[in-house]
């Protein structure tokens, strides 16, 4: 008797196993998934956040047109210098009073290796002696960049070498060598380092060192002739 109340009625089973089985509502489903998807895009931290954003700006960076990527402007301004190179580097140069200001647009024209690029540099600057001659400064360089200290401070390392040409003849080189030992267009040899906090990377501190030469008398039997050194502001975009 106690087994015939235990086992379910046949009828019964027959009845279980026809029922329809209904699926959840299309509007529950959604919502479920909502709550999922919202519960994990809650519980990703801060870094995780910014690390999708940087990924994010980084995608879009590279996916944009060659003519409109890669572009920087900096503006700086420097003190002139008519001591040799050498001198200049053992930090005995001297400086005189002449100031220089200036503006540089520069553009990436192709990346060489994983961390260096070949880019290239127009240059106005403004030297503000008893001439006030301008200089006009084309120049392409080699540039270092993404070293492993980057997540502290972003950082470039730069080297160019190529041509300046002024206005006039700039007074302090007038005023160090002979009149036969100047000339306007002259070799115009660069490095700079330019150092960014990683949130905002657009904008970098430049610091600069130009020197015009002759190139051991290569331009018109000019050796030595000026060196500017600069500091500035350089925006990436």
């Amino acid at each position: 008797m106690t087994r015939m109340l235990n086992e379910p009625h046949p009828f019964a089973q027959d009845m279980a196993q026809s029922a329809p089985v209904r699926p959840p509502a299309a509007g529950k489903v959604s919502q479920t998934n909502a709550e999922k998807t919202h519960g994990r895009a809650s519980r990703a931290g801060p870094d995780d956040r910014a690390t999708k954003a940087a990924a994010s700006a980084k995608e879009t960076s590279s996916t944009k047109p060659w003519i409109k990527s890669g572009w920087a402007i900096s503006v700086y301004g420097g003190t002139v210098s008519t001591s040799d190179t050498s001198s200049i580097f053992a930090g005995s140069g001297e400086f005189g009073d002449a100031e220089v200001i200036g503006v540089a647009v520069s553009k990436t024209i192709v990346r060489l290796l994983e961390h260096l690029k070949l880019e290239g540099e127009l240059q106005v600057n403004r030297h503000l002696d008893r001439y006030d001659t301008w200089e006009f400064v084309a120049v392409p360089k080699f540039t270092f960049y993404d070293f492993p200290w980057d997540d502290t401070v972003v950082t470039t390392f730069s080297l160019g070498s190529g041509l300046s040409y002024t206005d006039r003849l700039l007074a302090a080189e007038v005023d160090t060598h002979s009149r036969s030992d100047v000339n306007r267009l002259l070799n115009f040899l660069m490095l700079e380092a330019t150092f960014a906090l990683p949130e905002h990377d657009q904008w970098a501190l430049d610091i600069r060192y130009h020197h015009r030469s002759g190139v051991f008398g290569t331009f018109s039997d000019v050796t030595e002739a000026s060196t500017v050194l600069a500091i500035g502001l350089r925006h990436n975009f």
